[in-house]
């Protein structure tokens, strides 16, 4: 009887077959419907939305701002990024553990090498989209960025294509 009770009572973010909310599809270039169940009779039981645009970069692609290259570069910068420089802050806030580790991270390594690249102007507008996303409407900031790209993407012209066939 409890354990009936339990799952009546649980709520959920949401729903199963929910619809997004005009906001939802505002953001991210909007959101695309995607079938993940049918039943026998093909009808549809399980239906998901799902945003176009993983990231910034994905946008500026489709707007043919960015080249193919300077998006693989892009997203290799997000990635290190990400995992040397956000994850280990939450980790670092949530735990409270002040211990680094003794050696540094193949993200570390990454970052290193885009910072001996970039200059410091470049490197800004690089952090502000690839590492949090931001977009960025002004003409001066985004030549400033796409400079930053051609810089990581001759630094990084062998690993990229590595990097992305591995995966």
């Amino acid at each position: 009887m409890s354990k009936e009770i339990d799952q009546k009572e649980r709520k959920y973010a949401v729903y199963v077959g929910e619809k997004p909310s005009k906001e939802r599809c505002r953001q991210q270039g909007g959101v695309v419907p995607e079938i993940i169940d049918r039943d026998y009779h093909d009808r549809i039981q399980v239906r998901r939305y799902k945003a176009r645009y993983e990231c910034v970069l994905d946008a500026y692609l489709k707007a043919k701002v960015i080249t193919k290259a300077e998006h693989r570069a892009g997203i290799i910068f997000r990635r290190a990024y990400h995992n040397a420089v956000i994850l280990r802050r939450k980790a670092y806030n949530h735990i409270g553990i002040r211990a680094m580790p003794d050696k540094p991270s193949h993200s570390d390594l990454v970052l290193r090498e885009a910072y001996r690249t970039l200059s410091p102007h470049n490197k800004g507008a690089i952090i502000d989209i690839c590492g949090f996303g931001h977009i960025i409407y002004d003409k001066a900031k985004i030549d400033c960025f796409k400079k930053g790209l051609e810089q990581l993407v001759l630094c990084w012209k062998d690993t990229a294509d590595e990097i992305l066939l591995r995966r």
